[in-house]
């Protein structure tokens, strides 16, 4: 719940309807909409009932009102006294399964609010794809960014349209093998999955890792092939594992080269990675014209377009 919400709900009781408020408050009648049928999901009733002349208050949206008038009023009289001279504060919360590209274009962005001066508090979580998926549908997060098998995309999508939620692929690529420069399969052109078994894997115990590699590069994979198999919940702490072990890998989405030369890593295509998978932004309609939100989504699928992988498809 947001105070826009609250405010949108106040401007369609003083109006009379969406048309009206949409031209009060100079927004978007489908943005109205959207965010009120968020909000009316979020809560769990109905604050309006559609009449033949406009949008009438259920009795539960008149209690509804009172309260969210009360807050409204609170909070104008705290701006007034508080933030007279200063910007308005902006709150956006986003929330990725690991994109190296996606974690370089958020930077880039909070760069230019830095720059600008601008006044906001940013939220990021790096997570698992189905904490992402549930966070943005329960309207915790603005922003989501998924890495999601390919065959999945219309039952996901239907599910995020059905709960009033935008999602766009902005990449169609293949799981491929990271490892050092200097690992013994390195100077391969392709790595079969049988030459893996004695080397040690790296695996995000957040993802299923089961799931994870049937869904995601092959259902015939055996997670339990192999010897060594080191499991860990911290992204950060997979990757110092990956530089410090000469001989470990991982599986991994597309990383800019850039990326990888910095680190003195590489990426190697498996011909039994045959699955395909895409990358997934996810985000609420209401917000489809908020230009911070779409400073985000510009940004990053800019930087999906601009890699160049033979992974990606």
């Amino acid at each position: 719940m947001k105070i826009q919400q609250l405010e949108f709900v106040i401007a369609v009781a003083q109006e009379g309807s969406i048309t009206k408020a949409s031209r009060k408050l100079a927004i978007a009648q489908p943005n109205i909409s959207s965010s009120l049928k968020e909000l009316e999901i979020e809560i769990g009733f109905k604050i309006f009932q559609r009449m033949p002349d406009g949008m009438d208050l259920t009795p539960e949206g008149k209690v509804f009102l009172q309260k969210a008038q009360h807050i409204v009023n609170a909070i104008q009289e705290l701006r007034h006294e508080y933030c007279a001279d200063s910007e308005p504060k902006f709150t956006l919360s986003v929330a990725f399964s690991y994109s190296a590209y996606a974690s370089e274009a958020i930077i880039k962005v909070l760069r230019e609010f830095c720059e600008k001066g601008l006044n906001f508090d940013f939220h990021i979580a790096e997570t698992s794809t189905q904490n992402v998926l549930e966070e943005v549908i329960r309207g915790k997060v603005d922003f989501g960014l998924i890495h999601l098998p390919e065959i999945y995309f219309p039952h996901v999508q239907h599910q995020l349209t059905d709960r009033n939620l935008t999602s766009e692929i902005i990449m169609h690529f293949r799981m491929q093998l990271l490892m050092r420069a200097d690992h013994p399969l390195a100077a391969q052109k392709e790595i079969n999955i049988s030459q893996l078994e004695e080397y040690p894997e790296l695996l995000y115990e957040i993802e299923n890792p089961e799931t994870y590699h049937q869904s995601k590069i092959s259902r015939k994979y055996d997670l339990h092939s192999g010897r060594q198999k080191i499991y860990v919940t911290d992204r950060g702490m997979q990757i110092n594992l990956l530089k410090a072990l000469p001989n470990a890998y991982m599986w991994v989405s597309p990383i800019p080269d850039h990326r990888l030369e910095k680190e003195g890593l590489v990426l190697k295509p498996c011909p039994q990675a045959i699955n395909d998978n895409v990358d997934m932004i996810i985000f609420r309609t209401s917000l489809l014209h908020d230009p911070q939100l779409q400073r985000i989504v510009n940004q990053v699928v800019a930087a999906a377009q601009s890699m160049n992988s033979p992974a990606i498809r």
